[in-house]
């Protein structure tokens, strides 16, 4: 295969018609496709703005106003800039199936803060359409929108100092339920939340970062990697809203009551979420990230497709809840969350967020959010797909190259048209046994060219990027021992890739690799568990 015809390629052509949509999209009405589309979708209050529109860049002048007023409370105050980030510090759930409305919460209470203290009425978080915009956007290295403003606490030592007192007088005020809750996330006390975020006496997995790395992209070299690309790509994106049920779409659903725990990974979660903070680096990747201003329109965008998402579910007539587990999933108390006058919330369930409801917004369209890249009733030209793969080894120590392999059903081996049907979407799901530390760590996956697997953080400058892999990266620093862990990696680009000699061979070569990042100074420990080729 060529580079011309590799499956993970993101050339400059499809970022400069990734953009012209953006751009149409933002000259329209702010009204979602799906919106327009779905009779029972009601007028909302509010609209979420692409941050690039001319709206959103009023309402980026906004967001700054709540910003600097945050940041000059004192940090006894709840509303202070960094007390607010604590708060994704001591409860976000990652890995699994409260990830969404977890956030939901966090960023629908952050954006009426923000309405409040900016002054502006009309203020609704702007979305970052990272998809047709793969970079940091040129706004977010000015003012308080860049971290490394003056505004901001320049040192660990500072920032302790500040809020110890605070974090202190806090642990005092909470509930038994929260101080349950904290227990089940190895916080039971303040010292183990400082202890948490010095790294536990590993410099690497620290997570305050002094001024000049705060960030690892900058005004100089603001585009993601290679990887990252890929992973925001339109191709990955409609592989993450092509799932039918939540269960698939959401990240897998946890075993027991402990949010902050990693399980599994949907595609939405496991590539855009966690390859876009990982790519920015310094705060934003580990769970101080709210530090960055940029996390919020990192969220809302995961938010819109959500919506998006939804109004698939709904115009098909499938479910939009999970339905194994749905009273344990609404269940789960969200404790930690204050109002824009500081109080604690009463709504503090997970159920209380399944749907936009009092935050009252909508979005404007943006990308992926369109009726026809999912059609009504399709009718698929192969039944569904759940194929196991053959492991050659699962060892990924010392640079080691695991080749799964799956033969095709004779029905589809000798088939010309095998992966060509336009409205399947096509996925691997790989369990992992990982190290204990998995920060700086690639897992990544490529039909056919195991070459490519020697690092999972191509740079890249606009439009550079050649056969980029699917990489993915775990969210922050994370206890895994033990514990197996699953991610779904997108496949449909790469298997409508293959040539026609590789379609009729009768198997299929997935190849996965582990690597760490130049910084991380760690061996790779882990093992592949199984691969199972799907689709949806």
């Amino acid at each position: 295969m060529s580079k011309r015809e590799s499956p993970f390629s993101l050339n400059r052509r499809r970022l400069i018609i990734a953009t012209a949509l953006t751009t149409l999209a933002t000259a329209l009405p702010f009204q979602s496709v799906f919106s327009a589309s779905t009779p029972t979708e009601t007028k909302r209050r509010y609209t979420r703005v692409n941050l690039s529109s001319k709206e959103g860049q009023r309402m980026l002048a906004s967001y700054q106003k709540g910003i600097k007023a945050m940041l000059e409370l004192p940090p006894s105050d709840p509303l202070n800039w960094y007390r607010h980030t604590l708060i994704h510090t001591l409860d976000c759930p990652h890995g699994n199936w409260w990830f969404l409305p977890w956030h939901r919460g966090y960023v629908g209470w952050f954006e009426k803060i923000i309405r409040k203290l900016s002054g502006d009425a009309e203020f609704a978080m702007p979305f970052w359409d990272w998809t047709a915009e793969p970079r940091v956007p040129e706004v977010f290295f000015d003012g308080v929108l860049n971290p490394e403003n003056q505004a901001f606490i320049d040192s660990y030592a500072k920032f302790r100092e500040a809020l110890f007192n605070p974090v202190e007088a806090q642990w005092g005020k909470f509930t038994p339920q929260q101080l349950h809750e904290l227990q089940l996330r190895d916080y039971p006390y303040p010292s183990d939340l400082w202890k948490g975020i010095e790294g536990d006496g590993q410099p690497a997995d620290a997570m305050f970062f002094a001024r000049g790395k705060t960030r690892d992209l900058t005004r100089d070299k603001p585009h993601f990697d290679c990887t990252t690309q890929n992973a925001v790509s339109l191709d990955t994106i409609l592989d993450a809203l092509a799932p039918t049920s939540f269960e698939m779409f959401g990240s897998e659903s946890a075993p027991n009551h402990s949010n902050s725990h990693q399980h599994g990974f949907g595609i939405l979660e496991g590539f855009p979420h966690n390859k876009v903070h990982n790519d920015i680096g310094g705060f934003m990747g580990n769970f101080l990230s709210p530090v960055d201003p940029i996390f919020f329109m990192h969220h809302a965008n995961l938010d819109r497709l959500w919506e998006v998402w939804h109004a698939k579910q709904i115009r098909d007539n499938l479910p939009t809840e999970p339905q194994d587990g749905l009273d344990k999933w609404k269940s789960e108390p969200f404790l930690f969350y204050v109002d824009e006058n500081g109080q604690s919330v009463e709504k503090n369930r997970a159920g209380d967020y399944v749907h936009v409801g009092d935050f009252d917004y909508g979005y404007q369209t943006g990308s992926g959010d369109s009726t026809a890249h999912f059609t009504l009733g399709k009718a698929r030209a192969m039944p569904e797909l759940r194929l196991d793969a053959t492991l050659d080894q699962a060892d990924l120590n010392d640079g080691k190259i695991v080749n799964a392999r799956v033969v095709l059903p004779k029905p589809l081996a000798n088939s010309a048209a095998l992966f060509g049907d336009e409205q399947q979407r096509y996925y691997v799901l790989i369990e992992i046994m990982p190290m204990s530390s998995v920060q700086g760590v690639s897992f990544n996956v490529a039909l056919d060219k195991p070459s490519l697997l020697h690092n999972g953080k191509q740079a890249s400058t606009e439009g550079s990027c050649q056969d980029s892999v699917n990489s993915f990266t775990f969210f922050g620093s994370m206890d895994m021992t033990n514990m197996k862990t699953t991610f779904m990696a997108p496949m449909t680009a790469a298997l409508r890739s293959l040539s026609s000699s590789e379609k009729s061979a009768g198997a299929i070569n997935i190849y996965i690799s582990a690597s760490t990042l130049d910084d991380a100074k760690m061996k790779v420990n882990a093992t592949v568990s199984s691969v199972t080729l799907r689709a949806f």
